[in-house]
């Protein structure tokens, strides 16, 4: 073992060392590297995702001046030469900085007027396995962060064990995955606000506890909000009230505990944190015009 006495060097040397140490691994191994794999024939286990047909990524990759794909391609780029780049698909013309999102269809012509490369990572599928995506999205800058890139890499590390099993399934799976994030990117990521951000983490808390005692000043408080400014953002983004919006859930999931299950009333009443079997029945009835009783009825015809 070699043991090094610091205090022999330079503190430049010490901080330049610390650096490579501590960035270089994850540099070399975040490298795009170049990659294709056809995977169109490969055994799956199961078919419950569209079957990718290619894999592939490319670093500092020529741009093709004309292109026509078969099937259906999700490119990724990630950077390139130029800081933007101008094509056309069928003769309508586009431009996009990076990163972005490209949807190339089936017989799609593609022609790019800027020259350069890129580094860049897509998947295609056959036109009998494509997924169907909006007509209108073509190209779509958008915001590469940890999530995207992290998705990428295990993607890549599957292909790097293309022989085990049950890879391919995984493959496919993970390749749906990452075009939903990237359709959700592409539709909400530009426009969303803080505020919208934290009204959602709200709702979705909500949605889990809504069968608990919460406080909505509490609630507000905690996700940095004043009771009257959290009421006002919250007004923005939903149409019904939060107290509405937990008794629209509560109802909900009484209904289908109610058709579900065998629970007795008084046991969903108080799962439901509504105090009394009495309270429930009566809170059931006034926001349904019927009492559990019925309506478990109702669910047993059907």
């Amino acid at each position: 073992m070699i043991i090094l006495e610091w205090h022999l060097f330079p503190i430049e040397y010490v901080l330049v060392f610390l650096f490579y140490m501590t960035y270089l691994p994850d540099y070399a191994e975040s490298k795009m590297k170049n990659i294709y794999l056809n995977t169109s024939n490969l055994p799956r286990e199961f078919s419950v995702c569209p079957k990718v047909f290619s894999i592939a990524c490319h670093e500092n990759h020529p741009l093709m001046p004309t292109q026509v794909v078969h099937g259906l391609q999700v490119c990724l780029r990630f950077h390139g030469s130029a800081e933007r780049i101008d094509f056309a698909v069928n003769g309508r013309k586009y431009s996009a900085g990076f990163p972005h999102l490209l949807i190339k269809r089936d017989h799609e012509l593609h022609q790019i007027s800027t020259m350069g490369v890129t580094d860049s990572f897509y998947f295609t599928y056959s036109p009998d396995d494509a997924p169907v995506l909006p007509n209108t999205l073509t190209v779509c800058e958008f915001q590469y962060g940890k999530d995207i890139d992290k998705k990428i890499h295990e993607i890549i590390q599957l292909v790097n064990e293309s022989c085990e099993y049950g890879v391919f399934d995984r493959i496919d799976g993970m390749c749906q995955q990452l075009l939903i994030d990237l359709l959700i990117k592409c539709s909400h990521g530009n426009d969303t606000n803080e505020d919208e951000l934290k009204i959602r983490k709200i709702a979705s808390y909500l949605q889990i506890h809504f069968n608990e005692d919460i406080s909505f000043d509490g609630l507000a408080v905690h996700f940095g909000y004043s009771p009257r400014s959290f009421y006002r953002h919250w007004n923005k983004c939903h149409k019904k009230t939060p107290h509405q919006f937990i008794i629209d859930l509560k109802i909900e999931e009484s209904k289908r505990l109610l058709c579900e299950t065998d629970l007795s009333i008084e046991e969903i009443g108080e799962i439901m944190n509504y105090g009394s079997s009495a309270y429930f029945v009566s809170f059931f009835h006034k926001h349904t015009k019927s009492t559990p009783l019925q309506y478990r009825k109702k669910c047993n015809l059907h």
